[in-house]
């Protein structure tokens, strides 16, 4: 039976603004330190609501990384068509602005990625093999968008990792990171571009 609160809300309305404010507090105070009560009254509904919508936490937690990877993937995709044309090193330097852009808007997808890459490993709560999925696509989708022609090497896969780690740290940590280097916001988001387009040059410049 639906919350009495809730009976005159449409039901697609009150369930997507739950798993967007979950969103928002699963990627500030990660999965441990989120409560179903702390979402709950940020999306203004009865813990009854919150269960009757989206089950325990893990599944809310799943359905927030699910949606936040389906964005990354559209972004990607945008980026894809937008590069098709171009060289590699125009590949790059378009992609890495445009990637910039998208994340520093939006830095709360890097903290859920993060935060699931390391709830995967000590957690006693699996994430699911569609969370997984949804992350490891969205990497291979990079490769694909800049250097699609050519076959990645497991060295190769693993610099990406190790990039792909960096940027979502550094768009994670903008504003202590930006305090310790005396940086305004362009500065930084002109210092994340140079450092990842580097990385990414030694990566799929190799066989040039």
């Amino acid at each position: 039976m639906m919350p009495e609160n809730n009976k005159k809300k449409p039901t697609s309305n009150v369930k997507d603004n739950i798993l967007e404010e979950a969103l928002k507090i699963f990627s500030k105070f990660g999965y441990q330190g989120t409560s179903t009560r702390m979402i709950a009254t940020a999306a203004e509904v009865n813990i009854s609501a919150l269960h009757y919508y989206w089950g325990d936490k893990l599944s809310l937690y799943q359905a927030s990384l699910i949606k936040a990877n389906k964005r990354i993937h559209e972004m990607h995709k945008k980026v894809g068509e937008k590069i098709k044309s171009y060289s590699l090193e125009e590949k790059i330097d378009i992609s890495v602005k445009l990637m910039t852009d998208f994340f520093l808007e939006n830095p709360e997808y890097c903290s859920l990625i993060l935060n699931a890459l390391l709830i995967d490993q000590t957690s006693e709560s699996e994430i699911n093999d569609e969370v997984n999925e949804s992350v490891y696509k969205n990497l291979s989708e990079v490769v694909n968008i800049l250097h699609f022609e050519i076959q990645t090497s497991k060295e190769q896969m693993l610099e990406l990792l190790a990039t792909t780690y960096l940027f979502y740290n550094l768009v994670t940590g903008k504003t202590y990171f930006q305090r310790v280097l005396s940086l305004n916001d362009a500065e930084y988001k002109d210092y994340i571009n140079d450092i990842t387009k580097k990385r990414f040059m030694s990566i799929f410049g190799k066989e040039d």
